[in-house]
């Protein structure tokens, strides 16, 4: 607990700062220093996310599941997208990382939500099931990126190599402007339709999260595979069949993917393809919730960019009047 104590009493940090809200959060990271560069330690400079993202993995993994809050990993997951600039950035692997003054957002920020997007992928058995092979196969040893690799391969017996490649060696972040429509098929069924259209310069593979919430106020969660023919295939139509009306098409609507999101039709946020009382509900709901306050950072988990229609980090009367003024307007077919 030596970090602990040198963080609140030689540094006099408070509750709060350094992106961390709460003494247990604090506490967790710290604790898991005891494996994440103590017992297994990072080889070089370009390692480090072995120690302090999986640290905040760590953290992060606890207050979601003894705590039931996923506020820090969310925290984390906004703090690297709206706060680090192409200047600023380094891929995690990059033995420069520390030059960078969004040291802490790239490593620990984006770190433990892209390990969590790995836990995402392959489910929890088989992550903490890699992170068991990890400790066993490098416990008292140094350890290189590519050893987590191997041993979430080992654990998994799936190919991970693209998954390291575009989080550790390469910058940035999922950008994505989605368009939706739900269509009524002949046979009575209906298809909901999402456009992906990927807008980095180089296309990302992810499995993105999506709930269908239908008419009857039910609901259903699915994943849906982003798997571009190669990194210029920046677009893909996902399709997905069900038996009842729709209501609305959410993605990833509690943030587990590193993204920025954007609407083709901004005002159908529900992404069924017409704007109305739906959207309009929508919207209203999150109504003043922000990420920037007084001029700072202030992450909301609430807060969604997909709500804010009119961009100012702030779901407020100016959206609502968006959607009410485009109410009855089709989505841009597609």
């Amino acid at each position: 607990l030596s970090g602990t104590f040198m963080y609140r009493n030689v540094f006099g940090a408070k509750v709060g700062g350094q992106g961390y809200s709460s003494f247990s959060e604090l506490t967790a990271h710290e604790l898991g220093h005891q494996w994440w560069g103590n017992y297994v330690r990072p080889l070089s400079n370009g390692d480090v996310s072995l120690s302090e993202s999986l640290a905040e993995y760590s953290s992060c993994l606890y207050t979601e599941i003894e705590l039931e809050n996923r506020n820090q990993l969310i925290q984390d997951n906004l703090s690297f997208v709206y706060t680090v600039g192409a200047q600023d950035d380094r891929p995690m692997q990059a033995t420069n990382v520390y030059s960078s003054p969004k040291y802490v957002q790239i490593i620990y920020h984006k770190g433990a939500t892209v390990l969590h997007m790995l836990r995402h992928e392959l489910g929890d058995d088989l992550m903490h099931k890699g992170l068991q092979v990890y400790v066993a196969n490098l416990g008292r040893d140094y350890a290189k990126v590519k050893d987590l690799r191997l041993a979430m391969e080992q654990a998994s017996g799936l190919d991970l190599e693209w998954f390291f490649e575009q989080w550790w060696q390469r910058k940035g972040n999922i950008y994505v402007e989605f368009a939706g429509r739900v269509e009524t098929l002949k046979d009575g069924k209906y298809q909901v339709k999402l456009r992906v259209k990927q807008l980095t310069e180089l296309a990302f593979r992810f499995k993105l999260p999506v709930r269908i919430t239908y008419a009857d106020g039910s609901y259903e969660d699915i994943d849906l595979d982003v798997i571009p023919d190669d990194k210029d295939d920046r677009i893909a139509v996902l399709t997905h069949t069900v038996d009842k009306p729709v209501r609305g098409v959410r993605p990833d609507r509690t943030r587990k993917l590193l993204r920025r999101f954007i609407h083709l039709t901004p005002a159908d946020v529900n992404l069924d393809g017409l704007v109305d009382g739906a959207d309009l509900i929508e919207t209203a709901f999150r109504v003043n919730r922000a990420i920037v306050w007084k001029n700072n950072f202030f992450p909301n988990r609430l807060w969604d960019e997909l709500f804010d229609i009119e961009p100012s980090y702030r779901i407020d009367a100016d959206d609502v009047d968006l959607v009410v003024s485009s109410a009855g307007t089709t989505a841009v077919p597609f």
